[in-house]
């Protein structure tokens, strides 16, 4: 069946509902690498839903012991870029998850604060990839050293 408010094309209604959805697909830890909610879904999100998604979010992971400090406004343009990048070249990446995206984003900025070391837990993130991170965005890597350095003091 058929909600009356979607058969009269109330866009305010189905945006809620969408938003719902991607903030769900977002921040479920256990459906985050099954999610559907593409890095192409994002980009077809109208720009003003995307602020409040990521923001529910990180409320959502600080909720459950993750820190997250960065503005939401900061992830929507890493996620952007990210999406338009891969969307340019052809990149079957464009199907990831938004959920494995915003995570990757925030361990590589040493933002995602759950009590573990920031480095060890970027390594075991990326896995193999970790190795092409480093080379890619040593600054980066030397961030999450520092943050590493400082945790075991």
């Amino acid at each position: 069946m058929i909600p009356a408010q979607v058969k009269r094309g109330n866009g305010r209604w189905l945006a809620a509902i969408l938003a719902a959805v991607a903030l769900f697909a977002i921040v479920n830890p256990v459906s985050a690498e099954q999610s559907r909610f593409s890095l192409a879904d994002w980009q077809a999100l109208a720009q003003e839903r995307k602020a409040p998604i990521i923001q529910g979010a990180i409320e959502l992971h600080d909720q459950h012991g993750t820190a997250i400090r960065r503005p939401a406004e900061f992830y929507v343009r890493e996620l952007d870029a990210l999406a338009e990048k891969y969307r340019a070249n052809g990149n079957p990446h464009i199907a990831d998850p938004v959920a494995v995206a915003f995570q990757s984003i925030a361990l590589m900025e040493g933002d995602w604060d759950n009590g573990e070391d920031p480095l060890l837990l970027a390594q075991q993130f990326m896995g193999e990839a970790f190795a092409v991170f480093q080379q890619r965005f040593p600054e980066k890597y030397q961030h999450l050293v520092e943050l590493s350095e400082a945790r075991s003091r």
